[in-house]
């Protein structure tokens, strides 16, 4: 079992590299701006620049923060609201440092990375939920 604990820590480490990684990792824009009324952005990047390319903005800032929600519950067992702060926070953290480097920074993207985070924990509690219930299910009709 403490491996399993081991290769957990190690999954959430490189999961949040990964996301420090596409999020600070592109080269300032020379947007130092912020954004602190929340949907603004989603709402113009959906009908101003185009619904193809919101959309993906969107998703993508929600499916960034999945795994992360995942880890959270699944390595440190950590309740869905505890992760999806911990996600906020990562996320709140993120947007100061792209600030800092002479890019914007957004509510909107961390709302949505918390998004991600709450629908990451929720699919953990879940998926332990379900795999109890198999394991009694088999036990209950003698396939163990």
């Amino acid at each position: 079992m403490h491996l399993v604990r081991l290769a957990g820590w190690f999954l959430l480490l490189a999961c949040v590299a990964l996301i420090l990684g596409a999020t600070l990792g592109q080269t300032a824009t020379g947007l130092h701006t912020v954004n602190l009324r929340p949907g603004r952005s989603v709402w113009l990047e959906l009908h101003d620049v185009g619904p193809r390319i919101g959309l993906v903005n969107v998703v993508g800032n929600v499916a960034l923060f999945v795994p992360l929600g995942i880890l959270l519950v699944a390595t440190l067992g950590d309740s869905v609201r505890r992760a999806t702060i911990g996600g906020a926070l990562l996320s709140a953290t993120i947007e100061c440092f792209q600030y800092r480097i002479g890019r914007a920074a957004d509510i909107d993207d961390v709302l949505l990375n918390a998004t991600g985070t709450l629908v990451g924990g929720a699919v953990a509690v879940i998926a332990a939920w379900a795999w109890k219930w198999l394991g009694r299910l088999s036990t209950w009709f003698g396939l163990r």
